[in-house]
């Protein structure tokens, strides 16, 4: 329990929604006595029991607690010919759906071809040895052909060239199992799951939900959870994708799902207004491309246009987030290089934290994030650097809250926003009075005009925030959608602070 400001913030993690019920089991010990029920375990179809007045947990199969499965299998509505995910009972966001044993975990130590053909082979031999029914469920699921690292090096579509590869990486695969492996290695390539670093795993039930680029569900290290209000009999969808390509435009994010074979429908891809990009887009793609590739020669000047170009663009239209990055990251550094110059960068690293945060909101909304809790725990460090105790004191707060829906409370994210709020209230307890408010900047000051970027005096500014400058009345009008409420206050902030 953390007391911050007054406030009670009280972290707890339950992995399992704890239920009481009565055992009906064929053990004469266990049946009939209460019982509390944890998880469902799909690769068993059992659920957690832990009987009272014992203090082993037992598995016990659905019957005999008198629990309904809280998944089922049943055709996509997604994708057609394909089996989905649904949920059997209702589930609200945080709960965990199963928990799910691996079939098989295959460690890697490299994409080059040696490694890889020494994974696909140890991958092969794992999966002759699975029982019968888990090889049979493992070749129900999908496999998308020709795609993958290990069709590259395998050539899983010849079989002559998959058996010399096979026993390159040291294994004999027989000409009576060799139809098996060559689909086997093709549904690994496609349904692999990376479990921890150098080790992929395979799930049967985990690998037949279907993928939304707005998903109801995500993964964890102890199974599929909730992260949305889910009603029993809608299909559960998770991302393929990693959060940061979540949030690249929709034509990006289908060029990298083609590796699965299909084109997703969600609504953030359908409903996806295609409008056309603005001038200063190519520019800013062009800049932070050239940047990417030579970032120790890139000049002050390059980090200064790209700032420019990010300020003027939607959005929609920021380059999933990368130019942000950058500009925090030169703006961090330059603060430690240059003493002089200290203050100012770290509020120009302040001021484009604050806009990362408004852009993964405008993309994630209120859907569970591990990129939102680091990037807000950014901002309160940074805050607190500049000596901004409250404002440090509410971004660590969210953090902390929203990382601690997600993990363990001893994970990283969770500790240092812990330890932030911790260093907020010893420097709170420490200050003296606080500094009156910055007054806005005056009328007519010489910068970049916000619509169109000239460096002319300032003819016209935002009456609300009195930061937001133009050269024309015009181009205040037509600034005047795109300069919503939302940017505003971030702005009025930026210069109060």
């Amino acid at each position: 329990e953390i007391s911050v400001h007054g406030k009670e913030l009280k972290v707890t993690w339950e992995p399992a929604q704890t239920r009481a019920v009565s055992v009906s089991s064929p053990a004469s010990e266990l049946d009939g006595c209460s019982a509390a029920c944890g998880s469902f375990e799909a690769s068993s179809s059992c659920w957690d029991v832990w009987p009272s007045g014992r203090q082993e947990r037992t598995r016990l199969p659905s019957e005999s607690v008198g629990l309904v499965d809280p998944v089922r299998m049943g055709p996509s509505g997604v994708v057609p010919g394909e089996l989905g995910l649904f949920a059997a009972v209702d589930f609200l966001p945080g709960d965990l759906i199963f928990k799910e044993d691996p079939a098989m975990v295959v460690s890697f130590s490299a994409r080059s071809r040696a490694g890889v053909l020494k994974m696909g082979a140890v991958a092969a031999e794992k999966f002759l040895a699975l029982p019968h029914n888990t090889r049979t469920a493992v070749l129900g699921l999908a496999a998308t052909p020709g795609c993958g690292f290990l069709h590259e090096h395998l050539r899983t579509d010849k079989p002559e060239e998959l058996v010399r590869s096979l026993a390159e990486g040291g294994f004999d695969v027989g000409t009576g199992d060799l139809e098996d492996v060559s689909r086997f290695l093709g549904i690994l390539d496609t349904n692999m799951y990376t479990k921890n670093v150098g080790e992929v795993a395979l799930y049967v039930t985990f690998s037949r939900a279907n993928h939304s680029c707005e998903p109801n569900a995500r993964s964890n290290n102890y199974g599929l959870v909730a992260c949305g209000s889910i009603v029993a009999g809608e299909e559960i969808f998770i991302s393929y994708l990693p959060e940061q390509e979540q949030l690249l435009p929709p034509e990006k994010r289908r060029t990298i799902l083609q590796r699965w074979g299909f084109v997703c429908g969600c609504r953030s891809c359908t409903d996806w207004q295609d409008t056309e990009a603005p001038p200063q887009q190519a520019e800013a793609r062009a800049l932070d491309e050239h940047i990417d590739a030579d970032p120790e020669n890139a000049t002050v000047e390059d980090f200064d246009r790209l700032a420019q170009l990010v300020h003027q663009l939607p959005v929609e239209h920021w380059l999933g987030g990368s130019a942000l990055e950058k500009l925090w990251q030169f703006h961090q550094q330059a603060a430690e290089i240059v003493p002089s110059g200290k203050e100012e960068h770290l509020r120009l690293a302040l001021l484009h934290t604050e806009r990362y945060l408004a852009f993964l909101d405008w993309n994630l909304r209120d859907r569970p994030s591990v990129l939102r809790p680091r990037i807000r725990g950014r901002l309160a460090r940074a805050q607190l650097q500049l000596g901004d105790v409250h404002a440090a004191a509410h971004s660590a707060f969210g953090a902390l809250e929203e990382s601690s829906s997600i993990f363990a409370p001893d994970h990283q994210l969770c500790v240092e926003a812990h330890t932030t709020l911790q260093e907020c209230c010893c420097a709170e307890a420490s200050s003296g009075p606080a500094e009156p408010p910055r007054p806005p900047p005056p009328t007519g000051t010489a910068g970049p005009c916000l619509a169109c970027a000239k460096q002319v005096e300032a003819v016209a500014f935002c009456p609300e925030c009195r930061t937001a400058q133009y050269c024309s009345k015009d181009c205040q009008k037509k600034d005047k959608k795109r300069h919503n409420r939302k940017q505003c206050a971030e702005m009025a902030n930026a210069a109060k602070r």
